[in-house]
């Protein structure tokens, strides 16, 4: 094609792309005021310094002829926020807490058994390393609220979407199979018994967890669910345990004793899961990934993911850590699709808007065209929009944005609710509901988070932003110590080290032999030479 036929179909493309814009900007001009109330400036607060961590992780695959070794770790930036001369919060550069800030691993395993953790015949190496990374940044973020006082803690992944794509690949792994770690009962109350704080007024996910837990405590808050419900405490029971039955997938009615099953519940499965994790993240012998004379399946290790998810939500409304899982860009539509119909009811605004391609674009422009000067954070919603597999009353979700530099991007976030919001279509003001105390502490312990301009321009929230860099120095040490290991076995054995793949070894060979021959022919000539000279 002629240049200057190439510049033309770029000039129109252009010109189309940018009116097509300016047609939505249009549009959405002649009802963008009365989406002003959807942008909340930050309030003050009583905001008490603590301390924060932000985990990121990493992962690689790399290959010794036919030896893939899987790498993954998690590392944990941890540090305070502090109060500066002006009663303001400041964070300090990275100190001394104490808190665990890595978890990595190694994981060595030959190319022809990747299929039989994958479960698919054409199993990619590249697919473990990820789940593998996935497992030990949630490990590492309940670790640390178990172990620490960590105030807030934040993760560069969205809670709600982890949740739901877990939930949604687990209940498809265990219809035709059993865990490696857990019983099925186990398992099925685990994943259908939400941890949620305060008793809600249905019997649901959240209820079935309190009632779970009032078993475990043998007394509490009975009188309050019971009232709620208009039932005794054993046809409390007996009700959750129907609950229970009728969402598990495979049932596990006459399985169990309701009462003696419930006491104690929550300290077996975290018992159970700190055995798991210990066999595959910190496995002293033996193969971390090989159990009971199988190979641990992609599937076991998304089921530890979510139960350490679950056991990470429960902790955190227990402590009162603030946990956030933070998204720099979304493909999708929340805000649009979700609570812009619910705010279309609630408060008469027309339910059609222009998609600006992504909801960060859309309140972006929205609030530029609103004057609305950062920081800021939308309204919040219930994550249950995005999905129907995200439980409701769970996760509220929500989008904020750090500074008012021109290069600073808006951030989706999500976190757990620490009480109970309505219960029909959530989204905050709407109703009477005075809102968990959270809403408003997320933009004041995040603001003094955004005070360097290059990682807002990158689009990265600073702490996520450090963690991220030291789990990529961190790799390249833990890289450059485990090849050199294994180079090492290799010379031992007599192989050549830094290898690839077969095809390398018997390339290396072939050179050995010819070498081999060609040392043999010279030194049969040199003592031909000798004879013939002694001769």
């Amino acid at each position: 094609m002629p240049t200057d036929e190439i510049v033309k179909r770029v000039f129109s493309s252009t010109d189309f792309l940018l009116k097509k814009r300016e047609q939505r900007l249009q549009e959405l001009s002649a009802y963008v005021e009365k989406l002003r109330f959807a942008f909340i400036k930050r309030e003050v607060v009583d905001a008490k310094p603590l301390s924060y961590m932000a985990i990121d992780g990493t992962e690689s695959v790399d290959s010794r002829y036919d030896l893939l070794v899987f790498y993954a770790g998690a590392f944990g930036y941890a540090g305070t926020l502090e109060r500066d001369a002006s009663g303001g919060l400041v964070m300090s550069e990275e100190t001394s807490v104490d808190l665990p800030t890595e978890i990595s691993m190694a994981i060595p395993m030959h190319e022809g058994d990747v299929a039989d953790v994958t479960r698919k015949v054409d199993g990619s190496p590249a697919d473990v390393p990820p789940l593998l990374m996935e497992l030990s940044e949630l490990a590492l973020a309940r670790a640390a609220v178990k172990t620490g006082d960590v105030g807030i803690l934040l993760l560069d992944r969205s809670l709600s979407m982890e949740y739901s794509h877990l939930s949604t690949d687990v209940e498809n792994f265990l219809r035709g199979h059993q865990s490696l770690f857990f019983d099925d009962a186990t398992v099925e109350i685990a994943l259908n018994a939400i941890p949620s704080r305060g008793a809600t007024e249905t019997l649901g996910p959240q209820l079935a967890w309190q009632v779970m837990n009032e078993f475990g405590r043998r007394g509490g808050s009975w009188s309050e669910i019971s009232s709620a419900l208009g039932l005794s405490k054993p046809d409390l029971a007996r009700e959750a345990l129907s609950w229970l039955e009728s969402a598990s997938a495979r049932g596990i009615a006459g399985k169990i004793d309701s009462d003696r099953f419930f006491v104690g519940f929550e300290n077996r499965l975290e018992m159970g899961l700190d055995k798991a994790l210990g066999k595959v993240l910190f496995s002293p012998e033996g193969h971390p990934l090989w159990k009971d004379g199988k190979w641990i399946e992609e599937g076991d290790i998304k089921l530890l993911s979510l139960l350490v998810l679950r056991s990470l939500l429960k902790l955190a409304l227990e402590k009162n850590t603030l946990l956030i899982g933070i998204t720099k860009e979304s493909s999708s539509s929340d805000f649009i699709e979700g609570a812009f119909k619910v705010l279309a009811l609630k408060k008469g605004i027309s339910e059609y808007s222009p998609n600006m391609g992504t909801d960060l674009a859309y309140l972006s422009t929205v609030s530029d065209m609103l004057g609305v000067h950062a920081p800021w954070r939308s309204l919040e919603f219930d994550a249950h929009f995005h999905g129907e597999s995200v439980p409701a009353r769970v996760f509220a979700r929500g989008y904020v944005k750090l500074s008012s530099s021109s290069l600073s991007r808006v951030f989706g976030y999500d976190r757990p609710f620490y009480s109970i919001p309505p219960r029909d279509d959530w989204v905050e003001g709407n109703g009477d509901w005075g809102g968990d105390g959270y809403s408003d502490l997320v933009l004041t312990y995040l603001e003094p988070m955004a005070k360097e301009a290059i990682p807002e321009a990158l689009g990265y929230n600073y702490p996520l932003f450090l963690a991220d860099k030291k789990a990529k120095t961190m790799q390249a040490e833990a890289r450059r110590a485990y090849l050199s290991a294994i180079d090492l076995e290799l010379s031992r054995a007599g192989l050549p080290p830094g290898a690839g793949k077969y095809r390398d070894m018997r390339k290396y060979y072939e050179q050995m032999r010819r070498r081999s021959v060609v040392r043999r022919h010279r030194r049969e000539v040199q003592l031909q030479a000798q004879r013939t000279g002694l001769s």
